[in-house]
């Protein structure tokens, strides 16, 4: 198996995930609504947790596999990492003030 078809076959896990998480939050609305049995939720809850232990596995090996194999690549990969994990935090911190500067205002 190619490099390329692992790509391929995580793309469609990938894809599946957030499929699967978006009906989730659907159907999490629904049973805060009342229109599904909380016990039906939890089965579901149940029903998805494969796919997502799925998700996780070929996640992780993605990163195993996209990891550089001599030292020295690896040091910058991590300093890289770190530094655009920074300003996506202070983005993060910033959207949430605003928000909460709009929740305030109405």
């Amino acid at each position: 198996m190619a490099k390329r078809h692992v790509v391929e076959y995580f793309d469609k896990v990938a894809n599946q995930y957030k499929d699967m998480l978006n009906e989730l939050k659907d159907f999490e609305n629904e049973c805060n609504k009342g229109l599904v049995e909380p016990e039906r939720f939890d089965n579901f809850k149940k029903i998805i947790e494969p796919l997502k232990n799925n998700y996780m596995t070929w996640s992780y090996m993605m990163y195993l596999l996209n990891l550089p194999n001599k030292e020295k690549k690896v040091k910058i990969v991590k300093r890289r990492e770190n530094k655009n994990k920074v300003p996506t935090c202070k983005n993060v911190e910033d959207n949430e003030k605003v928000l909460s500067s709009l929740r305030t205002l109405k």
